[in-house]
């Protein structure tokens, strides 16, 4: 499965936040989550994904360096 590379236009599914981290379901959907709401709901998460895309250390290593 190849892994899509989130961008500054991918938001949040639950606020306008960029996306951190996608995760697809087991049913086919996929969801995406700001930071804070992926650590929010993380344990939850875990019985219902097939696949997780988390991109929130190579994101904020990218701000870091555009600062």
């Amino acid at each position: 499965m190849i892994l899509k590379h989130l961008t500054l236009t991918d938001k949040c599914d639950r606020c306008v936040a960029q996306a951190r981290v996608s995760v697809t379901l087991h049913g086919g959907g996929e969801l995406q989550f700001c930071k804070n709401h992926y650590e929010r709901h993380e344990k939850q998460l875990q019985s219902l994904v097939l696949t997780i895309n988390d991109q929130r250390k190579e994101l904020e290593q990218q701000e870091g360096v555009a600062a």
